[in-house]
């Protein structure tokens, strides 16, 4: 293991002790804004690695008692839920359309609500994957982590980086063209999402019941 990938190793395991919120605030001030910018698009690059090795490995076919797919069924189908939660809250934090005439204190609103709900639907959907992991294979657990780091870097940048339309305080800084960026993010969540569901499918595709 590389030093780059060990600090990686760390980084998701603190996150999801501490919160990735309050571990890239740290990171941030410690080491730079631009410098923390540079490793989040070095994750997001070995994310999208991670999920195109999955959906090639989706084709082996196990025999499982009937006790054991009611358990690894009902694990999956609460993890799914949790993903498609996460998915559609974070579609709220910058829509497409907004309300006319808003004003920048209403937008700023709309948009701290918007993160709230996002924030607790991905500790949610932590708590979950971590709860369920015994029931599940290696192959799903590997999507669901990778949509989970994504969403993690996600999370930590809503929670540091400053909106367009909104004060300084509160707020470490703001990378130029950051917010407009969050569509482009949203659309890599979305193809994230849909590597688990297909995950999923294909693991319950390979399932067969013994009598």
């Amino acid at each position: 293991m590389t030093p780059a990938e060990a600090f990686d190793v760390v980084w998701v395991f603190l996150a999801g002790t501490i919160g990735a919120g309050v571990l890239i605030a740290g990171l941030a001030k410690f080491f730079g804004e631009r410098l923390a910018d540079r490793w989040l698009r070095r994750v997001e690059a070995r994310y999208a690695e991670q999920l195109a090795t999955l959906q090639a490995r989706l084709t082996h076919a196990v025999t499982v008692s009937g006790a054991q797919f009611e358990a690894e069924f009902a694990a999956l189908r609460e993890i799914w839920t949790c993903v498609a939660r996460v998915r559609a809250t974070l579609g709220a934090i910058n829509p497409v359309s907004a309300p006319e005439n808003e004003t920048p204190d209403q937008r700023l609103a709309r948009f701290v609500e918007a993160r709230s709900a996002f924030t607790d639907a991905h500790n949610n959907m932590v708590r979950v994957i971590d709860n369920n992991s015994p029931f599940y294979p290696e192959l799903i657990y590997a999507g669901v982590d990778a949509f989970r780091t994504r969403t993690a870097l996600e999370q930590l940048q809503l929670h540091t980086q400053r909106p367009p339309f909104a004060p300084q305080q509160g707020f470490m800084g703001q990378t130029p063209d950051w917010y407009d960026r969050r569509r482009t993010a949203y659309d890599e969540v979305i193809a994230g999402a849909e590597a688990v569901s297909v995950a999923i499918r294909g693991r319950l595709a390979s399932i067969s019941i013994r009598e």
